[in-house]
């Protein structure tokens, strides 16, 4: 097997685990000499002896070393520790914070291909295999303080070890705090979203209470502006609630994210029915085309609402469009409605229920301010 093909470019295969799926910052990243085999195995079809894998090692220390490659102060770039491997930082690998730094600037920067963040992930996959590790620890601006990398940090390390913690959540009347109420939660996953960190978490108190209903754990999350918490508290002692695998739980965030309106939440996510009609008047242009004044009132809605379905779009062209979308009873949501609503030309309508008679007491209410 020495002089096949395969047996040459294994040290290629070996070359790619250690630079991408292991990380030098973290401290569990490491792989045992059975674990390699397996990988091998599964890579190329063919089971290597251990003896040919401890050489291939040694050059790729070797390549490391003569390229110039190995950080100042580091032996091998691969070490074993306690029968797994290991990696060292190299001198110009890119760290995790900074790795975190690009995805956030590319997710938060309106002109930039959000697809070069997943192929920064796919490059560095060890650095992103946790749902909490998605967001930067700091804003792309660096406009922060170190209280808000605290409780970043304070976050990150709840959701990697699973811990509970407390803190105080309020509400402010200019700069100064108005209300604040304590909250006791199961961290999940850290947002960034309209210039703001998010905590993404399972309000314990709300899963109590509907844990053995028929209701989902999905109900129990809650979405936090960070700047609005302190006096955070570890609570190691306390159950942790959160999900039975990662993928239920990573469902869950991503539908929590895509139903949030503008960082409310609630336990109710309800289908809404919105019809949109275009109708000239005084304060439309005689150039006005219906088709396109609809899809500004749409686009509108499907900016900051989830769109479930087009229940019909026949008369699309002549200015007629009836959507599902999937929200939550919160004030923000009624906002949006307003602003479709205000497009010249444009009739809104939502179908019978609790939610057009809010929104008729909303825009009642409107009327009077003015």
């Amino acid at each position: 097997m020495a002089n096949s093909e395969l047996s040459k470019i294994k040290i290629l295969f070996l070359y790619d685990f250690f630079m991408t799926k292991l990380n030098p910052y973290d401290f569990d990243s490491s792989v045992s000499m059975s674990e390699l085999l397996d990988i091998l195995e599964k890579e190329t079809g063919y089971r290597f002896e251990r003896k040919s894998i401890y050489s291939d090692i040694d050059r790729l220390n070797d390549f490391m070393r003569v390229s110039g490659k190995i950080k100042s102060g580091s032996d091998d770039w691969i070490y074993k520790e306690k029968k797994r491997y290991k990696v060292s930082e190299l001198d110009s690998q890119i760290t995790v914070d900074e790795a975190k730094l690009l995805v956030d600037a590319v997710n938060t920067t309106a002109f930039t291909d959000s697809g070069i963040a997943d192929k920064i992930k796919e490059l560095y996959p060890s650095y992103f295999g946790d749902a909490g590790n998605s967001v930067s620890l700091v804003r792309r601006d660096h406009k922060y303080s170190a209280r808000l990398t605290a409780l970043l940090n304070n976050f990150r390390s709840c959701i990697n070890e699973k811990c509970v913690i407390s803190f105080n959540y309020g509400y402010k009347l200019g700069s100064a705090p108005a209300f604040k109420e304590k909250r006791e939660v199961s961290p999940l996953a850290l947002d960034w979203s309209n210039n703001t960190y998010y905590l993404i978490a399972v309000d314990n108190a709300v899963y109590d209470r509907i844990e053995g209903s028929d209701r989902p754990i999905e109900t129990a999350i809650r979405r936090f502006r960070i700047d609005r918490i302190d006096s955070t508290s570890f609570l190691h002692r306390e159950k942790f609630r959160g999900f039975a695998n990662a993928a239920a739980r990573q469902k869950a965030i991503d539908n929590v994210i895509k139903n949030s309106v503008n960082a409310f939440s609630s336990e109710d996510v309800m289908e809404v029915t919105i019809s949109l009609s275009f109708k000239a008047d005084a304060k439309t242009g005689s150039d006005a085309v219906p088709k396109k004044e609809v899809l500004r009132a749409y686009n509108i809605l499907s900016d900051h609402l989830n769109i479930r379905r087009i229940v019909s779009d026949s008369g699309l062209d002549t200015g007629e469009l009836t959507v599902i979308a999937e929200t939550a009873d919160v004030p923000t949501f009624y906002s949006y409605l307003f602003q479709a609503g205000t497009v010249p030309g444009i009739d809104l309508s939502l179908g019978e229920g609790p939610v057009r008679d809010k929104y008729i007491v909303y825009l009642e209410n409107a009327r009077k301010a003015l």
